[in-house]
């Protein structure tokens, strides 16, 4: 085995003449404390509350294969992967960006294939992106008009701006942003 740490090498070593944690060592540079993960609580399963998310067997793109999770109601879910191991997909899956290869998803006991973000988002199924700067908002945008954009106000066939401020300044209140020009609009066609 061949330890690199920050791309440099550090040495190569026979796998049964090395401890994992002098691995660990050598490759963090330092001593890890004993404690770096927090022990697991035991699942609660009344406190996490009626499932409301189940994904069986997926498979999404080439890479993610043989995903089963279960998600109840008062729980909230990460999945901790490295930046480009194929988390993201699942997410996009979930949300209708992706579709599965093989699998299935249920949402609140029933069959769930979204064909669209849009199908998704309209039965309350959202995701946020790890990179919300870039795929999260558009910067050219106001406040508002990225407030509003994912679910824009209609008076009929008309955009509605009073309700798009009105809604806007509701989420700004909620959430706590602070921004210099909040409610600048420029109706984009």
């Amino acid at each position: 085995m061949t330890i690199l740490k920050d791309g440099q090498f550090v040495g190569t070593y026979r796998t049964s003449e090395i401890a994992s944690g002098e691995i660990h060592r050598r490759m963090v540079g330092r001593e890890l404390a004993k404690s770096i993960y927090p022990p697991r609580p035991a699942r609660d399963d009344k406190a996490r509350g009626p499932v409301v998310l189940e994904v069986s067997d997926a498979a999404v793109g080439r890479e993610l294969n043989n995903v089963s999770l279960d998600v109840g109601a008062s729980e909230i879910l990460g999945l901790a992967r490295l930046k480009g191991a194929s988390a993201e997909a699942l997410f996009a899956a979930i949300c209708g960006d992706l579709p599965l290869r093989h699998g299935s998803m249920k949402l609140a006991g029933g069959s769930y294939a979204p064909s669209s973000p849009t199908f998704a988002w309209r039965r309350g199924v959202a995701h946020l992106p790890g990179d919300r700067k870039n795929e999260g908002l558009i910067a050219e945008f106001s406040v508002l008009e990225n407030l509003v954009m994912a679910r824009p106000p209609h008076h009929g066939p008309v955009f509605d701006r009073a309700a798009a401020t009105t809604i806007a300044g509701d989420l700004i209140a909620q959430i706590g942003i602070k921004a210099q020009r909040v409610l600048s609009f420029a109706l984009r066609r």
